[in-house]
């Protein structure tokens, strides 16, 4: 229990920093390719908020015990097998 919150807090701590200092993520990793395919040239400060923000949410969801369920919604589709 503390450590998914402890884990959940680090993760709302780094999507945070993310949204609120872009620029120091994308001079820390370098311009990437498929960020500025998918967002436009120039435009990897937009990439590195967005996935800040499900940084964030993702955070939320481990701190309150929701992600259990709902990575096993998300993946039951590839397990859901059918006897014939």
């Amino acid at each position: 229990m503390l450590t998914q919150i402890l884990v959940g807090l680090l993760m709302v701590i780094v999507g945070f920093l993310m949204v609120w200092k872009p620029n120091w993520f994308v001079e820390m990793i370098g311009h990437q390719a498929w960020a500025e395919k998918v967002f436009g040239y120039g435009n990897d400060d937009t990439a590195v908020r967005t996935i800040g923000i499900i940084a964030i949410f993702l955070g939320f969801l481990t701190m309150t015990g929701l992600i259990g369920g709902l990575i096993l919604w998300f993946f039951s589709p590839l397990f859901a097998f059918k006897n014939q």
